[in-house]
Order: C-alpha cells, then structure tokens, then sequence
C-alpha cells in the first residue's frame, strides 16, 4: 500500500514562544495513517525539546481538528498484515502514548473545530486545556466498530464527566461542543469562524490564558502544573488511560 512519508502532514511553527502543531491533511479530515503518527511524535519531541516554545496549540487545517485514524489503510489491511503486525497499526505507529514520552512537560492546547473523532479525539482528550469552536463534534468511532470504547471512556472520566462519559463510549454517539462544555470536557468555547484566518486568530488567545494561569515552566521539567480550576496536577498521569 503506498503511503504519504508523512513529512507534511503535521506542519510545525513556533513564533512569541508558542509553537503551533498543525494536522495537514484535510483531503481526508486530518485521518492518521501510520507515517502521519511517526510524524507527530517526532514534532512532539522537536516542541518538548524546542528552547523558544514554552506552550502549544495542537488544531487541524481544513474541515476538521481529525477524523481519527485512517480507515482505508488500518482497518482495511489483509489478514496478513494484520497477523505481521499484531494489530491495526505497524509497530511504531501507536497513538495512545504520544503525549507521555516529554521530558519536560510543557502544556499542550488543543483547539478544535468541526469533526473530532476515534484517534482525533484520543489526542485532544490528552491535552492540557481543550477550546473548542461552536458546533464541534466529538465521536467515540471505536464503539460502533466493534473496537471497544473503553480507552476514549478513562480519558473522559479523567476530566470528571461522570455519566456523561459512559453515555458517549457506550452509545459511541456524536456529542457536541456545547454538551463537552457542560459536561467540563473541554474548557472553552470560541465564536464560530468564517474564514480560516479568523479560526487560526483564536487558539492564540487561549495560550496566553493558560500561560497566565500556568507560568513558566518548571526548571525541574516535570513537576505539577497548576489548572484552570487552580487545582495542581501531575503532567505524567496523562498516561494512566493509554
């Protein structure tokens, strides 16, 4: 099966110390095939050890944050390549842990707009702080496959949406901005964008919130870091879920 190197996929900038992490796929809803995984870990790694960011903002260019993973290339693969593989995705292309491998910890904003689905979802459920456009919808796919829900579930608990959170993984039905919102899924709502640009204005105005709240970060890496809710954390129990 011929693939996309992955090189463009996921673009990286960095400009007033906040590094921006772009899904570039929007041919196919910024859906993650197994070099699109590679790609991000290696521009995780660049932001966590990159000197001038201190934050990022993780969004997707086009009609969607993500669509989750790519269907044609993972689900689709011949019973060979799944039993060579052990699984949907090759060896090195596991997105659960992508957001565990800092060292030194340093927030991660997501920002979504329009679909945010299956692997999509995972991603952004990892972030430190999500904002999220009016009219997004966020989807558990695994469940309606057959896969098990039960990954998408813990992150949910983590942010403390209780029975919300087993409705959604259960049901696996599309959920809404809003109802994340009041369900205290996501942080933020932000005005619906007409344009790109005017999309690409608003997740900056969210790095400067939380780097008012958060502060520097922390000469000993991965200490606490402290939350919208003034409550502290530890950075590493990101991977208790994965």
């Amino acid at each position: 099966m011929a693939e996309n190197s992955g090189a463009d996929t996921i673009l990286y900038d960095c400009a007033g110390r906040v590094a921006t992490i772009t899904f570039n796929r929007p041919n196919k809803l910024n859906a993650f095939d197994d070099n699109q995984v590679r790609r991000l870990s290696e521009v995780l790694r660049r932001f966590d050890t990159d000197p001038a960011a201190d934050v990022a903002i993780m969004c997707g260019r086009g009609r969607a944050f993500s669509s989750g993973a790519d269907v044609q290339q993972r689900q689709l693969r011949s019973r060979e390549e799944f039993e060579r593989l052990g699984g949907p995705q090759a060896h090195d292309a596991n997105a659960a842990d992508l957001l565990t491998r800092a060292v030194n910890w340093k927030p991660v904003i997501a920002a979504a707009h329009g679909y945010v689905m299956g692997l999509g979802l995972g991603l952004l459920l990892e972030c430190d702080l999500i904002v999220a456009e009016q009219g997004t919808r966020f989807q558990v796919t695994e469940t309606g496959r057959g896969l098990g829900g039960a990954r998408h579930w813990g992150l949910l608990q983590s942010r403390g949406s209780g029975a919300f959170a087993t409705e959604a993984a259960l049901t696996g039905r599309f959920f809404t901005a809003e109802e994340a919102l009041a369900a205290g899924i996501i942080n933020k709502l932000a005005p619906t964008a007409n344009t790109s640009t005017q999309r690409w204005s608003w997740p900056g105005k969210s790095s400067k919130f939380l780097r008012s709240v958060c502060g520097p970060p922390s000469a000993h890496g991965a200490g606490t870091w402290i939350s919208s809710a003034g409550k502290s954390r530890c950075k590493p129990s990101r991977s208790s879920f994965t």
